[in-house]
């Protein structure tokens, strides 16, 4: 079941001067299947300022169309099962995403290009984790794909740059504490007819915490096949769905440490007046591989401690449910 996650939970009205520096780490801000988001999409706007303090308002957004983000388990999704490193997938209008997310940054396995499958064989490190102000990466990627019958290669360089940070207005909420991140990403298309190259300018704003931006900006340009290309598109989270109590009641927030882990994890949770219902560990495809039973059924502030050594390499996901059916979901490696 989809949890609804539009944060207003998350979202705190405070005055300027009290601005955190953010940082997005691993595994807070990896994409966790089972969340989905509801989306708006407008008008194309420049990012705005960079720099420490800032103040970017977008508050006067207008609204053109509305959608759904969701975050799934990559097995779930067409091809996702040809990708045995992948840690979710991301389903928006525009494409699929197959994601890694690991204790070093996140990384882009393979997705769509203007509508066909496009793997690679080298990822694209999409963040670097931990990510704050200043953090930068730069990262070469590349794979074949095959369009309309004609093998392609691609060529590509990442360069990224958390540039900023602040307080976000966006029209149903002010988000305090959020990492501006900009991304350029020159994509080369090797094919018999040629050498095209595309260039992505993306500017994000990510609030820790929350698994994908809270305002995304994008501008494609470049030549393909003789033509002119620019697509701009700008997409924010849409803050008005859920109440902080309707929020803070649907998704258990819990740490998970070490992670990786290699023999024992220890989970950390508070559920309030709620006992614990039951700790699951998920591969990939979200089947669940054990079920830690006999944990007491205590309230309040809890410690668990999990064996974990008897497990494979891999990626996993822990899940939590309490008495009233509430979950929360945290990704986990094995090492």
């Amino acid at each position: 079941m989809h949890r609804n996650l539009t944060l207003i939970g998350l979202l705190t009205l405070a005055p300027a001067a009290v601005l955190a520096q953010p940082t997005l780490t691993f595994p807070d801000n990896a994409p966790t299947p089972g969340n989905s988001y509801s989306v708006k999409y407008g008008p194309y706007q420049p990012a705005g300022s960079t720099g420490a303090g800032q103040t970017w308002d977008f508050g006067d957004l207008s609204t053109d169309s509305t959608s759904t983000v969701h975050v799934e388990a990559p097995n779930s999704v067409p091809g996702g099962a040809g990708f045995p490193n992948a840690t979710a997938a991301v389903v928006a209008p525009d494409g699929t995403q197959i994601l890694e997310a690991n204790a070093t940054g996140l990384f882009l396995l393979g997705g769509e290009l203007f509508g066909q499958s496009a793997p690679f064989t080298d990822p694209a490190q999409h963040l670097a984790y931990p990510c704050t102000f200043q953090t930068s990466w730069e990262d070469a990627y590349g794979g074949t794909a095959d369009f309309a019958g004609l093998p392609i290669e691609l060529q590509g360089q990442v360069i990224g740059i958390a540039d900023g940070y602040g307080t976000l207005a966006l029209p149903e909420a002010v988000v305090t504490d959020v990492l501006r991140v900009h991304r350029t990403d020159i994509l080369g298309i090797v094919t018999f007819l040629g050498t095209f190259e595309l260039t992505t300018e993306l500017v994000q704003f990510y609030k820790a915490g929350i698994d994908i931006p809270v305002l995304e900006i994008s501008s494609l340009s470049g030549d393909l096949l003789g033509e002119p290309l620019l697509v701009q598109t700008l997409r924010w989270v849409d803050m008005s769905v859920v109440s902080v109590n309707e929020l803070e009641s649907r998704a258990i927030q819990f740490t998970v440490f070490p992670n990786p882990a290699s023999d024992m994890v220890q989970v950390a949770y508070d559920l309030g007046d709620h006992a614990l219902a039951s700790v699951e560990l998920m591969d990939l495809s979200g089947r669940a591989v054990r079920s830690f039973n006999g944990l007491g059924a205590g309230l309040g502030k809890q410690l668990l401690s999990l064996p974990v050594g008897d497990l494979a390499t891999g990626s996993y996901f822990l899940r939590i449910t309490n008495s009233q059916g509430a979950q929360g979901v945290r990704p986990l490696q094995i090492q």
